[in-house]
């Protein structure tokens, strides 16, 4: 049984409040979404907010089934989001270290959840600046994802299919500025 007091369990704990918070965020953008907006570009130069979207939500049943989780076959967004959050909620070995095999390599459920959570999170932000909705993101999860960012082996992630090039930032940027600066957007 885990000591819910053990780093490792708290760390698992907020993990999860954080993808519920980047969830959230995105829900709240993804329902702003009108039909004449489809077609609009996005800050990934390769995409539109159709494909946008698509991706977003096909990464986050990807990892919810590489997490063991039952995604189902349906992918909308709403199908989606209530499968992996039910896995995440009931999700044991989320504090234990175990380990699963990802592009970077061997990593921990822990980290995969944060690799996924930084997916949502920065794509949210995406969808915002194509819409014109507010790109306000939640700090807490913001500053969760800068972490997982700056952890990130280069090699893998410096690739224009994973994150641009790091862009420069002001002394004394604030989180959401540096995390988006950190994947290749300029807020």
């Amino acid at each position: 049984m885990t000591n819910p007091t053990s780093a490792t369990h708290l760390d698992a704990v907020e993990a999860r409040r954080n993808w519920e918070r980047s969830a959230d965020a995105w829900d709240q953008r993804h329902r702003l979404i009108r039909p004449d907006d489809w077609a609009k570009p996005t800050p990934c130069a390769a995409w539109d907010v159709r494909a946008l979207v698509e991706h977003t939500i096909a990464t986050q049943a990807r990892y919810g089934r590489l997490l063991g989780y039952d995604m189902g076959t349906d992918e909308g967004w709403a199908t989606v989001r209530t499968r992996f959050a039910a896995g995440l909620a009931a999700d044991a070995e989320l504090p234990t270290g175990t380990l699963v095999h990802v592009a970077i390599g061997e990593t921990t459920r822990l980290y995969v959840l944060g690799i996924v959570t930084n997916d949502l999170l920065v794509h949210t932000w995406d969808l915002a600046r194509s819409i014109g909705a507010d790109e306000t993101l939640p700090p807490d999860a913001v500053e969760a994802s800068l972490t997982i960012v700056e952890r990130a082996p280069a090699s893998v992630v410096r690739q224009p299919a994973v994150w641009g090039d790091r862009l420069p930032v002001e002394p004394g940027a604030d989180l959401q500025t540096r995390l988006l600066a950190a994947v290749g957007r300029s807020a």
